[in-house]
């Protein structure tokens, strides 16, 4: 007499292993924003590095229409 109820696990015995992959699932998540910081970092860096330039660029043309 096989019945799913026989099949499954007592009530509760389940909780431990899914609370532990929700953790290694939210350090995760963790390093994944930590990286997306870090990139957002960089690429804020480059854009005030190209703000730079761009504003050289425009003093040359100013003083090569000149």
């Amino acid at each position: 007499m096989s019945s799913v109820a026989q099949e499954m696990p007592p009530a509760g015995q389940e909780i431990g292993p899914v609370r532990q992959e929700m953790t290694a699932v939210a350090q995760e998540m963790t390093a994944v924003a930590q990286e997306i910081a870090a990139v957002d970092q960089e690429m804020t860096a480059v854009d005030q590095e190209m703000t730079v330039v761009v504003r050289e660029i425009s003093l040359v043309r100013s003083e090569i229409d000149r």
